[in-house]
């Protein structure tokens, strides 16, 4: 048993640690500096391909990672889009806020109950998005539809993670698709601060779901650790 439990241990510590290679991405989240340490074989963007993100909308993006082989073509006519990616938010009228464990407890618990009906609202503005981000790409068209809850999988003091199931519509010059894309939504209380840290997968990618989930756990405890 020990023999396991040491290798076990030794595991978690090499994931991490892959996790914090490279010097951690930084970002300005209402006066505090926040360390994003890259997943592994992942880049962030860099700032002009984080410009496609809208800018008129409730959210700021902060940080985005790709494969670096699918980056090449983020933001052109030749987009093909990402197959696995990661983005970290924050909400622009809150960044400024001290969040305390209560207070991230209360959001954590009304996410858990309303999972539904928040994802449902929030489609209109996700497509807003999507139209925004692909104006001038090859893809003519991308719409977001029946958003679905899978529950959550994950919640410590600081973390509290939701699955969600999206349907998307895309539209090329090739024709019309539907493709299934498994979303992680991690709450995340990092210095006070509230963070939106989103996992996504193409569903038919071999083991989407646990994918997301195990990239979930690792990253946002990388995260936390980046930012002791």
């Amino acid at each position: 048993m020990r023999r396991i439990i040491i290798s076990a241990l030794l595991l978690i510590a090499t994931n991490l640690a892959a996790f914090c290679a490279e010097s951690p991405f930084k970002a300005s989240v209402g006066g505090q500096t926040i360390l994003i340490p890259a997943p592994s074989n992942y880049v962030e963007v860099g700032l002009e391909k984080r410009q496609i993100f809208p800018s008129d909308i409730p959210n700021r993006l902060l940080a985005w990672f790709a494969l670096p082989q699918e980056l090449k073509t983020l933001g052109t006519s030749k987009n093909e889009g990402l197959t696995r990616h990661m983005q970290v938010q924050v909400s622009k009228k809150i960044e400024d806020q001290n969040l305390g464990p209560s207070d991230f407890n209360e959001i954590a618990t009304m996410l858990t109950k309303q999972q539904d009906e928040i994802f449902a609202s929030a489609t209109d503005e996700v497509n807003n998005i999507l139209k925004k981000m692909t104006s001038g790409t090859g893809i003519s068209d991308l719409k977001l539809s029946q958003p679905k809850s899978l529950g959550s999988f994950y919640k410590s003091e600081n973390v509290a993670s939701f699955l969600m199931l999206m349907s998307m519509e895309v539209a090329t010059k090739q024709g019309k698709r539907t493709e299934k894309v498994v979303c992680a939504t991690n709450l995340m209380r990092v210095k006070d601060r509230l963070l939106f840290v989103y996992v996504y997968c193409n569903a038919e990618e071999k083991n989407s779901l646990d994918w997301v989930k195990d990239v979930s756990k690792t990253w946002t405890q990388a995260i936390l650790n980046a930012n002791q």
